[in-house]
């Protein structure tokens, strides 16, 4: 490992060889170093893809094994407490359980959506039609109601894309701003024209901690108390699998911005 002038840590390689003549005396030596940072990467990239597609195998597998019980545990709480009366304690831990069940359902939920491979159904679509539509579904929180939303750029933009998941995008990162604003303030969406149309999508919120930014693409990693921490995993497959890609950039206790990139 080596440090470059402007402080970046690489890998070299290096390997070093006797020079002798013809009869056979040592003359010299030879030495050639190789950056190999890149390489590394590479492999330690390759690695990881293979063992998520392990996990993303026995995820399902899991997933579906437990899907049937948690619906039925859901069924039988729900009848237990329609005969409770109105003023029984235990319909309230009845509630508790059933928000329990709601989480572990929804992690279920993630599970498959992460394990699944995504074959998007392509169309062509308005784009901002798409957004439009993905904040509407969201503006009825009561969290939402104080949050300026504005959309603006390109309103005429097309894109060949899979409406359902390029929604399921929008929600995700829309939840996400929503989340980090709950004093309220401002979402900006921009649309913005090009060979590859980007989307980018402001927040005022919090920020996110600049050691996280890398992590938050990872599986299971989340910053909330109740988040599956597969969210954004999700969308970055959604995304790829549009021919895409999606990156974050942040400023700690000012904004967030995910910017969105989608072939035409």
């Amino acid at each position: 490992m080596q440090k470059t002038k402007d402080g970046r840590r690489r890998i070299i390689e290096s390997s070093a060889a006797v020079l002798r003549d013809k009869k056979g005396k040592a003359i010299g030596r030879s030495c050639i170093m190789r950056d190999v940072t890149d390489h590394k990467a590479l492999q330690q990239e390759v690695i990881r893809t293979q063992s998520l597609a392990v996990v993303g195998e026995m995820a399902a597998t899991v997933a579906h094994e437990i899907k049937n019980p948690l619906a039925g545990i859901s069924g039988a709480i729900q009848v237990l407490a329609e005969g409770m009366p109105k003023g029984d304690g235990r319909r309230e831990i009845a509630g508790e359980i059933l928000d329990q069940v709601r989480r572990l359902d929804t992690t279920v939920r993630d599970l498959l959506n992460f394990a699944r491979p995504i074959t998007p159904a392509r169309q062509k679509m308005e784009l901002a039609e798409s957004l439009s539509s993905a904040w509407r579904m969201l503006a009825p929180q009561s969290e939402a109601k104080s949050i300026r939303y504005s959309l603006t750029g390109d309103a005429r933009a097309q894109v060949d894309a899979d409406p359902q998941l390029l929604r399921q995008v929008w929600i995700n990162l829309f939840q996400n701003s929503i989340e980090a604003m709950p004093k309220g303030g401002e979402l900006i969406v921009d649309i913005v024209p090009g060979p590859t149309l980007r989307v980018e999508i402001r927040d005022s919120g919090n920020g996110i901690d600049p050691a996280a930014v890398d992590k938050i693409w990872r599986p299971f990693f989340t910053t909330k108390t109740r988040g599956t921490g597969l969210g954004l995993p999700i969308v970055k497959k959604i995304v790829e699998a549009h021919g895409g890609r999606i990156w974050c950039e942040t400023e700690p206790q000012r904004r967030t911005s995910f910017f969105v990139e989608i072939p035409q």
